[in-house]
């Protein structure tokens, strides 16, 4: 017995986090099961003609500004009648990157619907517009250099999976009815569940869920919401 113990293999740390957080590997659908995703069986799987990888903008945006090109990604588009038959309009998941400077104000980093990670989208028609406070985007100097080389990345991987769609997921180690996740179903958190509160009698129904890192080289999970009353897009971000 002694020797046995005194040989005994060490932990891993993927066995010590496994011992101490087992919530992250449940394997109910409740919570991102270790790093690897498994759908749960009642979701919707995309076919490739229902989703339009990187959108231009003057297609995605009610309006188009220098706001709307500098600082809001569009990463996908779908119809949100795929979801639901009743629905009208388009479903967007947009990647961009709040300001962490002391100077901003925490006033315009929260929303109704939740912190500096949540942001709302007002849909009209096909088209959708920023809901929050843009002075949350006033980017300092090192988070410029950080924003413009995500820019960058963004349009490199844009051109690919524009010029060459299958050669594109492939280098991305993706298939098309990977990208959105669990829809029709419910979320998958990585953290813990944010799915947002309505502040009236509104209902708000899951989307879907997409990791940034199957499309552009940014570690996070984007979940979209969306509310029929108020005909608005929540998103809700959470970080690996």
């Amino acid at each position: 017995m002694f020797f046995r113990n005194l040989f005994k293999r060490k932990e891993t740390p993927f066995e010590m986090l496994k011992r101490v957080k087992p919530e992250l590997f449940d394997t109910s659908g409740k919570t991102y099961n270790g790093g690897i995703f498994v759908d749960s069986p009642d979701s919707y799987h995309f076919l490739e003609n229902e989703i339009e990888l990187f959108p231009d903008a003057n297609s995605v945006f009610l309006n188009v500004t220098d706001f709307e090109h500098s600082h809001l990604l569009p990463l996908c588009a779908f119809e949100l009648r795929l979801i639901d038959s009743s629905w009208k309009g388009k479903g967007y998941f947009i990647y961009y990157y709040k300001s962490q400077s002391e100077s901003i104000s925490a006033e315009s980093l929260v929303s109704e619907y939740g912190d500096y990670h949540v942001s709302v989208f007002n849909l009209t028609g096909d088209k959708i517009s920023f809901a929050g406070d843009k002075s949350c985007f006033q980017h300092s100097v090192d988070e410029l250099v950080y924003w413009d080389s995500v820019r960058n990345d963004y349009l490199k991987n844009a051109t690919k999976a524009k010029d060459n769609l299958k050669t594109y997921l492939k280098d991305r180690k993706i298939t098309i009815d990977q990208i959105i996740r669990q829809a029709r179903s419910h979320p998958m958190w990585i953290q813990s569940d944010e799915t947002p509160i309505p502040i009236t009698n509104e209902e708000i129904y899951f989307v879907g869920q997409l990791e940034v890192n199957s499309l552009i080289n940014e570690d996070e999970w984007i979940y979209l919401f969306y509310s029929p009353q108020k005909r608005i897009l929540i998103q809700v971000e959470q970080w690996t």
